[in-house]
């Protein structure tokens, strides 16, 4: 199941829609079956002994007593069966003990911790190794994105190992790509070099463009507080990396985003190379509207 950035998540990879099933039929086949465990849905609703039925990893069954079959059961006696947990917050800086994204790439702590969602508000370079080491781990939870330090962009998802790379989703503050030689930080940069620049450009020209616009907003009497008051007043307007604008507690450009996922067929108009972020919807929200429900995003095979 996908699910929107903040909404929460599946069992190990599951539906989290299945565990509103309760059925009395016991004639369904499962390949899997956890039996009596104390079921915490994540309704709120108080936990109660049963059992849940999975087949083709998803949760077909959940009730007071299923009929096993065929299915490999797990004894859950004494244990808490629920959802999986999100990870919204983990740092993967050196540690003395090895426990960080070098040391231990194929995250055992969350795999151990029943983490389902992981929120990267992450670096362009520590997704190179994760991915790499979390498919060879056979670990795959949803992996949301949330559009930091480049990780929103094709060049950078063409990075990251593509098996795992299919569960990747969430938000971008950028628009659709342009061909790398047609943006608007190429230009600016072919105005005073004739060399090429590093693909990092555009992300480099946008830090120069917040700036050059505060201190053209300020005026001549350049303080901190009249470049703040020209931020301001800076009108909201949308361009390539998204809809600027600024106010009372707000200091970040960005004040839109798009719903994105990675599709490891689709070809890059940034560079033409296979491994692309495609839009679900082709439409832009503000904060608050995003509409509730799944987005229109395809269940990776």
């Amino acid at each position: 199941m996908r699910v929107r950035a903040g909404v929460f998540v599946t069992l190990v990879a599951l539906s989290l829609a299945a565990w509103q099933i309760r059925t009395a039929s016991q004639a369904a086949s499962f390949d899997l079956l956890i039996r009596n465990g104390r079921i915490v849905d994540g309704t709120g609703s108080p936990w109660f002994l049963g059992d849940v039925g999975i087949k083709a990893n998803t949760i077909v069954a959940i009730d007071r007593r299923l009929d096993a079959g065929t299915a490999h059961v797990i004894d859950a006696s004494g244990l808490v069966v629920a959802p999986g947990f999100i990870d919204v917050h983990s740092h993967g800086e050196a540690r003395d003990d090895g426990q960080d994204a070098i040391g231990n790439p194929g995250a055992e702590n969350d795999v151990r911790q029943g983490v389902t969602t992981i929120l990267c508000g992450c670096d362009p370079i520590m997704p190179v190794f994760l991915t790499g080491e979390m498919n060879r781990s056979n670990y795959f939870p949803e992996f949301v994105i949330v559009g930091t330090a480049l990780t929103d962009t094709d060049i950078v998802g063409q990075l990251w190992n593509q098996e795992f790379a299919k569960h990747a989703f969430g938000v971008s503050s950028l628009t659709e790509p342009l061909p790398a030689n047609q943006s608007i930080g190429y230009a600016a940069y072919k105005t005073v070099r004739q060399d090429e620049p590093a693909f990092s450009v555009d992300l480099i020209y946008y830090q120069m463009a917040q700036m050059a616009a505060g201190l053209q907003m300020a005026g001549p009497n350049l303080t901190p507080e009249s470049f703040e008051a020209g931020m301001f007043s800076y009108p909201p307007k949308l361009g390539p990396a998204g809809q600027w604008g600024y106010g009372e507690h707000d200091y970040t450009a960005a004040d839109d985003v798009r719903e994105i996922y990675w599709d490891p067929n689709a070809i890059s108009k940034y560079n033409q190379k296979q491994g692309a972020f495609v839009e679900t919807d082709h439409k832009r929200y503000t904060q608050g509207n995003i509409p509730a429900g799944d987005p229109q995003i395809p269940v990776p095979q």
